[in-house]
């Protein structure tokens, strides 16, 4: 057996702290073996002034196809790359050696002035992902979304020096690199799904090495495995790369996989019903949302594999808002109530570090903003229905409430 693997991987400082994380996991399985990091620079490192709205197939292995030609080359054994950069087809030759843990797959803003509904009209977001812009414009068409590229450091940076209000990154990317400090908000995976396949690894080697493809399998997670193949056929069927308007968020519930998609209308022209995929154990349909649906998919997910002329159906579901839950009545005082629209957390304030929208005793006009409620990492400003003086406020900072709970009345 070969007694030093050479790993490659980009540059950057998120690409770096991955490759150390696969390498002290094989170094813990292997002790006998020695594992070093080859970095290599990628198209994508070299030309930071690329258009990604450009749909042109060569994008899609920006950051991989240097690093795969070294791997088919023989001048390293292992490549990890960050399983979004990915193209739906390998190069002939290599294969998926293992998908380890996967860390956070949601988005998250970083944010100079609070959270994603409380950023000022027309505020400056940062992004170059296609899919970021089609999720914020559904939330706040009134963005001005502006280009951003670059490292995590770098666009950390940008955000500080240039004319930014927030930028939109992954969850993932800044776990990894020990920055989750600088995180305003997580956004939810149902209201902003993330791209397929997100925060997951990707240890690539060559198909014949099957010295390397038993080292690898001592940090293969099937689980996530099976949930990626999901979210990774969703992706191919649109032909989905980086450049690509389309998420999905995938979930495990019990023993099935929650899946929730979601394409730019641009995408569905062609009105497209439901797409199956089958494999040996399970089948799965990608259905259209036409309001709000998800995807229930059987898997066989933390159980044994079933026989393989056996098929679990897709349920397909509609979401509904939870039904208004009956609330405790507050202490008896005349004026207009304001209620909670969801189930949520309460926060009365636009950023931890900002005061309060209101207090007791302050007047308000109609339509302006009281507080907020949070749902699935969503945050959704409530807004006063009159004009009149806060009389009572019933509810505290990060206080978790009820659909239809009084938070305060308007008199």
């Amino acid at each position: 057996m070969k007694k030093n693997i050479i790993i490659g991987s980009r540059g950057s400082i998120l690409a770096l702290a991955q490759a150390n994380l696969v390498k002290s996991s094989l170094e813990a399985n292997y002790p006998d073996l020695t594992f070093e990091i080859k970095e290599i620079v990628t198209s994508g490192d070299k030309d930071l002034k690329s258009n990604w709205e450009n749909s042109n197939a060569s994008l899609k292995s920006f950051f991989t196809k240097e690093i795969e030609q070294e791997l088919l080359d023989g001048q390293i054994d292992i490549a990890v790359h960050s399983m979004k950069d990915m193209p739906a087809v390998s190069p002939k030759g290599l294969i998926c050696g293992a998908i380890p843990d996967r860390e956070d797959a949601r988005d998250v803003l970083i944010s100079k002035n609070g959270f994603l509904v409380t950023l000022p009209q027309g505020a400056k977001i940062g992004t170059s992902s296609l899919r970021r812009v089609m999720n914020l414009k559904a939330i706040r068409p009134d963005f001005e979304i502006k280009h951003l590229r670059g490292n995590i450091h770098t666009r950390l940076k940008k955000l500080e020096t240039e004319d930014y209000d927030a930028i939109i990154l992954a969850a993932a990317g800044l776990k990894r690199t020990g920055m989750a400090d600088k995180i305003t908000e997580y956004l939810s995976g149902e209201a902003f799904p993330p791209a397929p396949a997100q925060g997951v690894l990707y240890i690539q080697c060559r198909e014949n090495d099957e010295e390397i493809k038993g080292i690898l399998k001592s940090i293969h997670n099937e689980d996530i495995a099976k949930i990626v193949e999901i979210e990774r056929e969703f992706s191919k069927i649109f032909d989905g790369g980086c450049h690509t308007p389309m998420g999905c968020y995938s979930q495990v519930d019990g023993d099935k996989i929650k899946f929730i998609e979601k394409l730019a209308e641009s995408m569905n022209e062609n009105k497209i019903e439901s797409v199956k995929y089958e494999d040996n154990n399970f089948e799965v349909s990608l259905t259209k949302k036409k309001k709000e649906r998800n995807v229930i998919f059987g898997s066989p997910i933390a159980q044994p594999a079933v026989a393989s002329n056996i098929t679990q159906e897709a349920e397909v579901q509609e979401v509904e808002d939870s039904a208004p839950v009956q609330q405790v009545a507050p202490e008896e005082i005349s004026g207009t109530k304001i209620t909670s629209p969801m189930v949520g957390t309460f926060y009365g304030s636009p950023s931890p570090a900002a005061g309060p929208f209101v207090k007791e005793g302050d007047s308000v006009t109609e339509g302006q903003t009281l507080c907020i409620v949070e749902a699935m990492k969503l945050m959704n400003e409530v807004k006063s229905t009159v004009s009149g003086k806060v009389k009572k406020i019933f509810v505290k900072d990060n206080e978790s409430i009820k659909k239809g709970q009084t938070l305060m009345i308007i008199e």
